[in-house]
């Protein structure tokens, strides 16, 4: 991967891992003045934990998991839409299902996510050279970093490559698990069956390394532990490895497995109550695994969930279907993270009267912005609700039609304090608790991956102005696979136009 080997030589620890990037040839062959180089990086602990903490801050770039990954994950679906008329162009070819491989929409999420690949395998082949580092902190140095290469090829897979349940030897996506050098041979596409055992094997190796840390932190004076490790969802963990091997065991349909993880991540979390379910979702709560951290001064301010979801401020481009809505409870608490347009009136610039923002569709009210400064918000992106309901979906397909009702019923009647176990089995309950998921998980990215896993029909009603109507099987399928840009296939000597994805 071309780019990649050039990162090689323009070391990027504590001074350029912390910056957000762009993929231009400029970039690549050119070393910034406030760059360290590759050895300083790991000299010692503090420039190694700089680094670490620099991996994370291009975790949530715009361009991957801090507004491309999530909101495309519910834009290539069926409840959420894209205003068809305020919508600037942003991400209209993914909501159309038109992306091709020379798309932004394609090319920076690849781009950006084997960065984030190439800075974790420079702290996992490095945290045990950083002289001063105790065992603990090389452990809990490399855990991270493998999570951060799992949870990053998890992303890319299942956007780039066919789903495992349907086929683990068709093509996958690169499976970049170390650092090249410039005369190393390029990396082809390994299956989609060896980048999901690349990525447990990671998270399976990380588990034991960040137990090891916790136990040297807990044995430490509370004076001398250090802070910046200690919120709990603020970086990688235990339970955040944990949910993490629960989703590609989910993928893999290995019920037993993903289960039992969804259960550790999940275990001794109190379920966020009705309040929360509706004070927006913007900073960590009871629940929260894992969140994406910003600052007043390095959000994404309107490239940011909170500018494209609020109805008031930013881009305020999406839109939650008629249909879906239709589908809550009126005693469910989460309705009332929608609104209708209608019911908002607004007066644009150079208008005398006030219009509905939306006479057609409803707004979406889950996702604001700390103090309604637009873009400052973290993002909640690993929460126990949804560990219950992969633990809940496991125990149904398993059979444990019991279990699955006391799951999925925790999550229900939080939110709905009244409403019934479900007394469903089988098949039924199996698609009662992806019901669930849709309206528990709504613009937090998992649609497209669900109706991908389950090689579901993919049929947009209702109020949608792209509508496509399609099964598993038929040609238009490929459509929910995005294609491998066109500059990985232009640039990588290991790959050629036969090794694009079908359709493209």
């Amino acid at each position: 991967m071309k780019f990649i080997n050039r990162y090689l030589k323009i070391v990027l620890a504590v001074g350029i891992i912390g910056l957000s990037f762009s993929c231009s040839d400029e970039f690549l062959d050119t070393k910034p003045d406030t760059a360290v180089s590759y050895e300083e990086a790991f000299e010692s602990i503090t420039n190694a934990e700089s680094a670490l903490v620099g991996m994370y801050n291009n975790l949530s770039a715009y361009n991957f998991d801090g507004l491309y990954a999530p909101i495309m994950g519910d834009l290539i679906g069926d409840d959420l839409l894209l205003d068809s008329k305020q919508n600037w162009g942003w991400f209209l070819s993914v909501y159309q299902l038109e992306t091709l491989p020379n798309y932004r929409w394609a090319r920076e999420p690849w781009t950006s996510g084997y960065f984030l690949i190439y800075q974790a395998n420079q702290i996992i082949e490095s945290a045990d050279l950083v002289p001063d580092a105790t065992e603990g902190q090389k452990a809990n140095l490399k855990g991270q970093a493998q999570v951060m290469r799992a949870s990053t090829m998890l992303k890319l897979v299942q956007m780039f490559g066919e789903a495992y349940s349907v086929n683990p030897d068709a093509p996958g996506i690169l499976n970049a698990n170390s650092v090249k050098k410039w005369d190393e041979e390029d990396s082809g596409r390994a299956t989609v069956g060896e980048i999901y055992n690349q990525i447990v094997t990671d998270l399976v190796t990380a588990i034991p390394l960040l137990e090891k840390y916790a136990e040297e932190v807990a044995e430490m004076p509370a004076s001398d532990r250090p802070q910046k490790f200690l919120d709990a969802t603020a970086f990688y963990n235990v339970r955040s490895a944990n949910a993490i091997l629960a989703r590609a065991y989910l993928d893999m349909e290995n019920w037993e497995k993903a289960r039992d993880h969804a259960a550790e991540a999940k275990k001794e979390v109190e379920l966020m109550d009705a309040y929360d379910l509706i004070s927006g979702f913007h900073t960590p709560n009871s629940e929260t695994l894992y969140a994406i951290k910003y600052t007043a001064t390095d959000n994404n301010v309107y490239l940011s969930i909170p500018s494209f979801y609020w109805p008031l401020g930013g881009y305020s481009s999406m839109r939650a279907d008629t249909m879906f809505v239709d589908r809550f409870n009126n005693n469910d608490v989460r309705k009332k993270q929608f609104r209708h347009g209608r019911e908002i009136m607004v007066r644009y610039e150079g208008e005398e009267t006030e219009r509905p923002l939306d006479p057609d569709n409803y707004v979406i009210l889950k996702f604001a912005s700390i103090n309604y400064q637009t873009g400052y918000a973290q993002r909640i992106s690993i929460r126990a609700s949804e560990m219950y309901l992969i633990e809940a979906e496991c125990e149904a397909e398993l059979g444990n039609d019991s279990e699955a009702q006391d799951l999925l019923h925790a999550i229900q009647k939080r939110a709905n304090p009244g409403i019934s176990k479900s007394s469903n089995t089988g098949e039924v309950l199996v698609n009662e608790i992806l019901l669930e998921r849709r309206k528990e998980l709504a613009g937090e990215g998992f649609r497209w991956n669900d109706i991908k896993r389950r090689s579901l029909p993919f049929k947009r009603n209702g109020h949608h102005w792209s509508k496509w109507d399609f099964r598993f099987g038929d040609a238009d399928y490929y459509r929910l696979t995005f294609p491998i840009p066109q500059n990985e296939i232009d640039n990588n000597s290991s790959l050629t136009e036969v090794d694009q994805n079908p359709g493209y």
